[in-house]
């Protein structure tokens, strides 16, 4: 599989205002874009933006951090 090809079992998600929140799953994600609350605004990788603000208190702060040697693991 290529890097763009990669199945994911989480999406990111960013409020309003570019805010990084909790990622969500695939379902949710498209329930989120079916009804108008969520916009695609990544393909690589999958990232919405949510119509609408949300409360600062209520979400922690996440970092990403991304494992480059992932395929120089050696068994």
């Amino acid at each position: 599989m290529g890097v763009n090809q990669m199945i994911t079992n989480s999406i990111f998600v960013l409020s309003k205002n570019g805010k990084i929140l909790k990622p969500t799953t695939p379902a949710r994600a498209r329930i989120l874009q079916s009804v108008g609350k969520a916009k695609k605004l990544k393909l690589f990788p999958f990232t919405l933006i949510l119509d609408k603000d949300v409360d600062e208190n209520v979400e922690p702060y996440l970092e990403l951090r991304i494992d480059l040697y992932f395929y120089h693991i050696v068994p």
